[in-house]
């Protein structure tokens, strides 16, 4: 679906409007361990630069982990906040983990809304934009966070079966 759609997206794009700009959010997923989403990713960034031979200004940013309200449960942040919430209803507990030693760069999805934005606005620009904070925090440091934010007691235990057998 992420080539097809691009592709198709493009094309109408290039005929309505030639020269016109195109942003896609891709991910830092096509540079890690290989997965389908990965592939998926890396396919979809080959399709858009494909696209700068039908006339299109094609910009590609590249999203890291993105946090902030929403955040889902696939996710370790999202998931050790709807634990903590279903916690602290019950007056506090013990919130199960993985493995806290990753290192991840983070960054709210508003401020990667406003990246997205400003690639599409900005003149003269092209090809491939890491968006990121430029900052590395261990995953243990926002289970940190996560906890000081809780109302009540939460204690925490690595869960083995919660740890990635490949974690990049």
């Amino acid at each position: 679906d992420n080539v097809g759609t691009t592709l198709a997206l493009g094309a109408a794009r290039a005929r309505a409007t030639p020269g016109s700009r195109l942003v896609v959010a891709g991910s830092a997923a096509e540079d890690g361990a290989d997965s389908p989403y990965a592939r998926a990713k890396r396919a979809q960034a080959l399709a858009a630069a494909s696209l700068i031979h039908d006339g299109l200004d094609v910009r590609v940013g590249v999203l890291y982990n993105l946090c902030g309200p929403g955040t889902p449960e696939s996710l370790a942040p999202g998931a050790w906040a709807a634990q903590t919430a279903r916690l602290e209803r019950r007056g506090g507990g013990t919130l199960l983990h993985g493995d806290l030693a990753p290192v991840r760069d983070y960054l709210d999805v508003r401020d990667a809304a406003e990246a997205l934005s400003l690639l599409g606005l900005t003149p003269g620009l092209s090809g491939r934009f890491e968006v990121c904070s430029g900052r590395g925090t261990r995953m243990s440091e926002v289970l940190r966070h996560i906890r000081a934010a809780a109302r009540s007691p939460i204690s925490t235990r690595r869960d083995p079966a919660l740890a990635r057998a490949v974690d990049t």
